[in-house]
């Protein structure tokens, strides 16, 4: 009761809090329908570029994301199993698009990820070949 005697009383508060809700519930809609529509390796893809466009860090070595990062933490938001997104990984670690650590994923080449689910990589995510 308290909090929304305060919304009600605050309006740029409640504007801001309405705001956040919606991109929220925008989110949830893509993901559901990534889970719906699109093959697992889409939605791997899909959950790294977001886990590296919100906590990756340039390395000389790629970007890597900063958080400590389970194969269980990319499978819950893909929407699949630990086992192919293990699967999924070490294909793309053979193809030089990333490095796995224990609890590291570092992203080689974002490009190839952007590309691999039909988009173009933004300027800050392109890295010379000489870097990677």
């Amino acid at each position: 009761e308290a909090f929304i005697e305060m919304l009600t009383r605050n309006g740029t508060l409640s504007l801001g809090l309405i705001r956040q809700l919606i991109q929220v519930v925008h989110a949830l809609q893509e993901r559901l329908h990534d889970v719906a529509t699109q093959d697992v390796s889409h939605r791997i893809a899909r959950a790294v570029i977001q886990l590296m466009s919100q906590t990756g860090r340039r390395t000389p070595g790629g970007i890597e994301i900063g958080l400590p990062l389970r194969r269980a933490d990319i499978a819950a938001l893909a929407g699949t199993t630990i086992y192919t997104v293990s699967r999924v990984l070490r294909h793309w670690q053979r193809c030089g698009w990333l490095r796995i650590g224990r609890t590291k994923l570092t992203v080689c080449n974002p490009a190839a990820l952007f590309h691999s689910i039909g988009e173009q990589p933004p300027p800050t995510f392109i890295i010379a070949p000489s870097q990677r």
